[in-house]
């Protein structure tokens, strides 16, 4: 049975103990209570600089598509078909004028509005029995950018970002406007931490704020690159070779 008064004693007093990086009640505890409710960064918009381009990333156990439509707008969508719930996009970043399901070949835009049902008629009958105007992938309950920077929140009451992001702005600042051009991300760099010799064991480790910089690793933690991700066939495309910030994620 998890003490978390106990716990929060501990914490306050300066000590943290050492199985609240991997308590099972206590990730339950902060799904709930922090990552539902917090901005989420979710993407760069220098990751999707073409309108169809996209990357495909996760919040807790929803996956969500982050696109720029053939208008140029950066929208965070639901990957998630209207019909029976299958994820529309299988790819992790590419480029896409629609996005089809694979179960039963729903297609929608890349602004999330579906645009083909096959057999509307015989097995749905027709607009009458489903109006496709109006129907489109769900979006994220809140969206917001910041310096380019993409987030996201499951809470549709979500605080505006910026003044969730209170003091903190100034750092975000500090790392993304060195340049008037602004940062261009290259990637992704995904990493699994492991302490074992052979790199063999993942070993479960939390992101603090030096974590999310390239150049810093854990203490004892060896690091290795995972393969690369998924990508729709039309993704390779040649990128400008400028400077780029880039940080690190757990597997």
């Amino acid at each position: 049975m998890l003490d978390l008064p106990a716990i929060v004693a501990d914490v306050r007093r300066g000590m943290i103990p050492a199985h609240v990086y991997n308590d099972p009640e206590i990730f339950a505890l902060e799904r709930d209570r922090l990552f539902a409710r917090a901005w989420v960064f979710v993407a760069h918009e220098s990751e999707i600089p073409a309108p169809g381009d996209y990357v495909v990333r996760r919040v807790l156990a929803d996956s969500f598509i982050a696109v720029r439509d053939e208008a140029g707008t950066v929208r965070v969508m639901f990957n998630m078909c209207l019909h029976k719930g299958m994820q529309v996009c299988r790819a992790e970043m590419g480029n896409a004028s629609h996005f089809r399901c694979p179960y039963h070949a729903w297609t929608y835009r890349n602004d999330g509005r579906l645009a083909g049902v096959p057999f509307h008629g015989e097995a749905y009958g027709g607009e009458d029995g489903l109006a496709r105007t109006g129907q489109s992938l769900l979006p994220a309950p809140s969206t917001d950018t910041y310096n380019g920077l993409i987030f996201i929140s499951l809470d549709a009451d979500a605080p505006p970002l910026r003044r969730w992001l209170g003091d903190f702005s100034f750092y975000l600042d500090l790392y993304t406007r060195q340049t008037p051009a602004g940062l261009e991300l290259r990637g992704p760099q995904r990493w699994r931490a492991s302490t074992s010799p052979d790199y063999a064991t993942p070993t479960p480790w939390r992101r603090s704020a030096p974590a999310a910089c390239a150049w810093w690793r854990s203490p004892g933690a060896a690091a290795r690159p995972l393969p690369a991700p998924r990508r729709s066939p039309r993704a390779w495309r040649s990128r400008r070779p400028v400077r780029a910030w880039s940080g690190c994620d757990t597997g």
